[in-house]
């Protein structure tokens, strides 16, 4: 029976990590646009800036911190051991990338 409940268990945190995934990809696309369009419509004169900071940053940086900001407010609400991988290692490998890989200029004809 231990082996079976092993299994169990690894299937549940397989299926809730990939479930995770899934949704936060979704989920901090759509809650990243939806503060891009918040800001907008509330200073439109910032229009220009919140379009250039939220799609034509490399990495996209916007996107990184609020879904870092959602793992870690969903991680201390519902305590999934699954949570913490999900959002924190992505977010600190492109970190990590982004102060140590330089940057190539992109060039618009």
């Amino acid at each position: 029976m231990d082996r079976k409940s092993n299994l169990l268990e690894i299937a549940t945190n397989t299926s809730l990590f990939l479930l995770h995934v899934v949704v936060g990809t979704i989920g901090v696309s759509v809650e990243a646009s939806l503060l891009r369009y918040s800001i907008v419509a509330s200073l439109p004169s910032l229009a220009r800036t919140a379009e250039w900071i939220s799609l034509e940053t490399p990495y996209f940086p916007i996107q990184i911190l609020v879904g870092l900001l959602c793992g870690f407010l969903l991680g201390r609400r519902v305590k999934h051991r699954v949570m913490l991988w999900i959002w924190t290692v992505p977010a600190l490998c492109i970190v990590v990338m982004i102060m140590f890989v330089p940057l190539r200029p992109v060039i618009v004809s």
